[in-house]
């Protein structure tokens, strides 16, 4: 499926980009100039797809979050919430959906008495345009959430968005205004508060 996202705002540099200006002796050296077009075709998919699947790494966070966001790629995690960065001030709700790995392992293994979990992504697609569209919306603004920058705005005259940086100074504050909550015997207020656009489960048996 072709993106959604034509007139949606300008996403930050490429990851082709940023290797480009990575100071380093080896720049054209054969392995370095592969995995600049290694990148350069990852980016591609990325910009050109509307879902990605987004497996954890060595880690359950992995940069494939961000860089999926970049594209205004909608993140199809195959693990928990939970366990994503900035939750006070990403709703990831709004911008990610889940789909439990064990349905795809469990459909690889047994294709004909299952039924495949990614045609939920398909049916969102075609059945609910609307709402697709209102995450795409809510992930052109949450990304910049995800990406540290030095500085500098996107387009010019625009206003500077916020980096990966605000949210994490969001993120120290608000520990430590709960330890301080914690140590007076006060309680913790919860969650972000902000409204989502809801969380569907994709997988039914």
């Amino acid at each position: 499926m072709q993106a959604l996202g034509k007139a949606l705002p300008p996403s930050p540099p490429s990851a082709l980009a940023a290797v480009r200006e990575l100071p380093t002796t080896r720049k054209d050296t054969a392995n370095a100039r592969k995995l600049a077009a290694t990148l350069a075709e990852k980016a591609h998919l990325y910009r050109r797809s509307v879902f990605c699947l987004i497996a954890p790494g060595d880690s359950v966070v992995t940069v494939r979050i961000a860089s999926a966001a970049a594209a205004l790629c909608i993140p199809v995690l195959l693990f928990p919430r939970a366990f994503l960065p900035f939750a006070q001030s990403v709703a990831w709700a709004n911008v990610s959906l889940h789909l439990d790995a064990e349905a795809l392992v469990e459909y690889a293994n047994d294709p004909r008495g299952r039924r495949n979990p990614l045609l939920a992504l398909h049916e969102l697609a075609t059945r609910e345009p609307k709402r697709l569209r209102a995450m795409q919306l809510a992930l052109a603004d949450a990304r910049w959430l995800l990406h540290y920058r030095s500085g500098g705005r996107p387009v010019q005259g625009a206003p500077e968005p916020p980096s990966a940086g605000d949210a994490l100074v969001q993120q120290l504050v608000r520990a430590a205004k709960q330890r301080l909550r914690a140590a007076r015997g006060g309680t913790d207020a919860g969650a972000c508060g902000k409204a989502t656009l809801g969380d569907i489960t994709l997988y039914r048996r």
